[in-house]
This record gives structure tokens, C-alpha cells and sequence, in this order.
């Protein structure tokens, strides 16, 4: 292998380590990407499939992100994170609560449930209440 294509690959795998953390590793293990990258891939051909296995990965959409000044990705927080925990800090104003919002909206169009414990009524909506039919079953405020 030339210098060059071990120096490529390595960009490759910082890059997405930098950028995307956790997710790179799961759509592709380590195991998973040493063969690929012994079998002499080509390196725009390795990312173009990491990047295509990281759009397939199941989530809510929290924001997009331009890549290479080529396609708009969608950000994810993938569904296999989500029953962990997840601290959501910034200013007043910062849009934390429209961020909670969302996806809540999003779980409600996809069918899932939700259940929301907040002191304040700031975070239920007329949207929430609304759009909150799971099964035809109507969103219960308690």
C-alpha cells in the first residue's frame, strides 16, 4: 500500500471520529473496516459507504450539516442511544424546550409513544395535543 492511500485512509477514519463519534463505529466496526481497507478499497469509495450506512441508521432528526460542500446529511440521535440518558444544557432562549418539541413530534408521526414529566405547561402545545394520536388514541394531559 503507498503512503499516500494509508495517509487517505487515515483521514478518512479521523474525520469521522471527529465529526460523527459513536455512530461511525457502530454502522462500521473496526474489524469490519481493517478488511475493507486491507482488501485495498478505494478511500472515497470506503467513506461514500459510511456515509451511506450512517443515513440508514434509524432516529430522530436534530439538525443537518453540510459535508464537503456536496449534500446536506441529517444529524441524527439514533434510536439505539435512546434509552440512555441525555442532558440538554444552554441559555434561556437557546431553544432546548422547541428542541424537546420536536422530537416529540417526530416520535408521535412515527407511531411512538411518548411520556413527558414537565413542571411547566411551556413544553405541551397545541401541536403536541393536536398531533398526539397513537392507535387513535388521543394524547392524556394528567
Amino acid at each position: 500500500m503507498k503512503p499516500q492511500g494509508e495517509s487517505a485512509y487515515r483521514e478518512i477514519v479521523s474525520d469521522f471520529a471527529r465529526d460523527r463519534g459513536y455512530i461511525t463505529s457502530v454502522v462500521m466496526p473496526k474489524p469490519e473496516l481493517e478488511s475493507l481497507i486491507d482488501s485495498g478499497i478505494d478511500p472515497e469509495v470506503l467513506r461514500a459507504e459510511i456515509l451511506r450506512r450512517i443515513d440508514e441508521v434509524d432516529g430522530i432528526v436534530i439538525g443537518k450539516r453540510e459535508l464537503e460542500g456536496k449534500k446536506w446529511r441529517e444529524i441524527k440521535y439514533p434510536d439505539f442511544l435512546r434509552d440512555r440518558h441525555a442532558y440538554i444544557i444552554g441559555k434561556s432562549g437557546s431553544g432546548k424546550t422547541n428542541m424537546l418539541r420536536l422530537w416529540m413530534l417526530q416520535d408521535i408521526y412515527y407511531g411512538k409513544g411518548i411520556g413527558v414529566l414537565a413542571p411547566e405547561q411551556e413544553l405541551i402545545t397545541d401541536d403536541i395535543v393536536n398531533r398526539g394520536r397513537i392507535n387513535g388514541q388521543r394524547l392524556r394531559i394528567l
